[in-house]
């Protein structure tokens, strides 16, 4: 938001709510509000109605030691004017903020994840349940003392009782009249969820009050896809609620593959957490690095050097190459057209090939490092890229050629989950799944970052929403992807790769191997890690899956404070609940595999 609309802004509704908005200065170009709590739902409908239509993330900050202990920070945008505000608020412990979700759908997973996480409860939330943990799990792993190991036996004991339902929450009523709590749809309750039909009690609440006004209690079945199911691509488990084949609710569970990595953020440094953004998605690792290193750049208000940003450039496109392949040839062969998934593994290789090249590994590369790139390009990289640009377009074609008049590819994907543009946005979905419904929105051309507003290249966008349709998308970003490798290869000017900042930037290898006063600045930058400085921000990239953020919350010092990783795949799936109810069973791959998902980056 530039300096004029922020003012603008900021003097407009300190006047509408006077007393009710604190208004923090301007930090790396980011505005700031902190809101009172029972204000938040008018101030939240307002922003919405005059523009504010997408939330991007919602993150929470455990200030252990102060009251109110809990800081619950929305990244709100403007997609038309591309306009962003961080409205901010402060909630007790045990205390209730009201929730959002029902001014933009995408807030229900993320208060979900809070509650879970850090244990604040909103009040009106539709379902208040964990979402990551299993319910009863007693603690709430992102508070402040919940040790790294998270071993039990450090915790003090706690009598875990559940929390009472609120109103509008987690619990249905019977046909026999009980009132009860939610049956969890968790790793505890796995076996249980084999249910014998009729089972009424542990049907999903949405499921079970549409069977009661439906009169149609005892004639459906709850069936569990996933989460060793191949088109489920990993670890996610739906719980299906199924009318014959036709889908009457649909229960995504997950955190079958949570690692805490926010945690471990807040436990290392800063390059020491380079290395696990290989592994959220782990089909685009450069391009995880690249965004990581971006946020943290943008807290230390860093400004790379040309030739850097070029080849960061080339990683982000080779990695949405590489990420595509992966899903196109995935979606293919769920739905059965082998030899697709055959194509687009062949290349994924090449590309594969390339990264040894530049990184010395195939799959985890962390090779970028905040400030530059860990070496420059090695010989013979530019020859063997371009190799592969004037191959690429052969194997797109090919698979142009299986897919696009295949009847019975066709049939799967066309009028088959069909997203309109206003549920995407709502949804809060990015990158392919939000523009194949019709919204032009990338970061890399209405956000810039890295140069990408030097590059000449086209945003693919679809016209029904379907799931043929982000099919398309996908096929059409690899080809536009080309033409940026392929200027980027001619902006590559000799220069260096790292910002001059030796406080903070490690030394070349060379002169660590053979000058004293390089050995001792690495020493203390590796020790020590970098001594970002005070402030909060947030970046997010345009990445394969869609939009890869990073909130930071930093004190200064080696380490962040708060680090919330907003993960794409993890809100993209949050339209599941919405969407799959009416399609059939047969369906669920087709939907799924046009998502492309990855559940390392969603369970994080």
């Amino acid at each position: 938001m530039n300096t004029t609309a922020s003012s603008n802004l900021n003097e407009q509704y300190a006047a509408r709510f006077p007393g009710k908005i604190e208004i923090a200065a301007d930090f790396r170009g980011e505005t700031s509000w902190m809101v009172d709590k029972d204000s938040l739902l008018d101030i939240m409908r307002t922003l919405k109605a005059e523009g504010f239509d997408y939330l991007v993330d919602v993150s929470s900050v455990d200030h252990v030691g102060r009251e109110p202990r809990f800081e619950v920070v929305y990244e709100l945008q403007d997609l038309l004017r591309v306009r962003y505000l961080r409205v901010k608020t402060r909630v007790a412990d045990g205390d209730l903020l009201p929730s959002v979700s029902d001014i933009w759908r995408a807030a229900n997973w993320h208060e979900r994840e809070i509650y879970d996480m850090m244990g604040v409860r909103f009040s009106g939330h539709p379902d208040l349940r964990r979402i990551l943990m299993w319910e009863g799990y007693p603690y709430h792993p992102l508070r402040k003392e919940f040790p790294l190991a998270g071993k039990a036996t450090e915790l003090p004991d706690i009598a875990f009782t559940a929390p009472a339902p609120l109103e509008g929450g987690p619990f249905v009523t019977l046909p026999t009249g009980e009132v009860r709590g939610r049956e969890p749809h968790s790793r505890e309750n796995f076996s249980r969820m084999e249910l014998k039909v009729g089972d009424a009690a542990s049907r999903s609440a949405v499921a079970v009050d549409k069977a009661v006004r439906d009169g149609a209690v005892g004639e459906q079945l709850v069936l569990n896809m996933g989460p060793s199911h191949p088109s489920t691509h990993g670890v996610l488990r739906i719980a299906l609620e199924l009318d014959g084949e036709v889908i009457v609710s649909a229960d995504p569970d997950m955190g079958y593959l949570h690692r805490g990595d926010e945690k471990i953020a807040e436990n290392m440094t800063w390059h020491q957490f380079i290395p696990y953004t290989d592994r959220l998605d782990y089909l685009s690792p450069l391009a995880n690095n690249v965004a990581y290193a971006c946020a943290v750049e943008k807290l230390m208000g860093y400004e790379l050097p040309d030739r850097a940003k070029v080849i960061r450039v080339i990683c982000c496109e080779l990695a949405r190459i590489s990420s595509h392949l992966v899903g196109i040839g995935c979606c293919a062969m769920d739905l059965g057209a082998m030899t697709v998934f055959l194509y687009t593994f062949t290349e994924r290789e090449k590309i594969y090939n390339l990264y040894e090249l530049l990184t010395g590994a195939r799959f985890t590369t962390s090779y970028t490092r905040i400030g530059g790139l860990a070496r420059d390009l090695p010989d013979g990289f530019v020859d063997n890229l371009k190799l592969f640009l004037k191959q690429f377009p052969k194997m797109i074609g090919e698979v142009e050629r299986l897919l696009n008049r295949n009847p019975i590819f066709l049939a799967r994907m066309k009028d088959i989950g069909v997203i309109s543009a206003a549920d995407a946005v709502n949804y809060g979905l990015t990158g392919p799944n939000l523009r194949g419904s019709g919204v032009e929105f990338d970061l890399r051309k209405k956000v810039p970052y890295l140069g990408y507003e030097r590059y000449d290249f086209d945003v693919p966008v679809g016209e029904f929403g379907d799931s043929y349709d982000r099919y398309l998308v996908r096929m059409e970003e690899m080809k536009q992807s080309l033409r940026i490798i392929e200027q980027a290869i001619g902006k590559l000017k000799p220069g260096p790769v790292n910002v001059d900042d030796p406080k903070n930037i490690l030394p070349p290898k060379n002169k660590v191997l053979t000058e004293m006063e390089s050995l001792i600045q690495q020493f203390m930058i590796v020790t020590q890690g970098l001594n970002a400085v005070p402030g909060e921000v947030y970046f997010g990239a345009e990445n394969p899956k869609g939009e890869l953020g990073f909130y930071i919350n930093s004190r200064g010092g080696g380490v962040p404070y708060r680090l919330k990783i907003r993960s794409p795949s993890f809100v993209n799936l949050g339209i599941l609940p919405h969407l799959l109810p009416g399609l059939t069973v047969s369906d669920v791959p087709a939907v799924l595999g046009s998502f492309d998902f990855v559940m390392g980056e969603c369970d994080r």
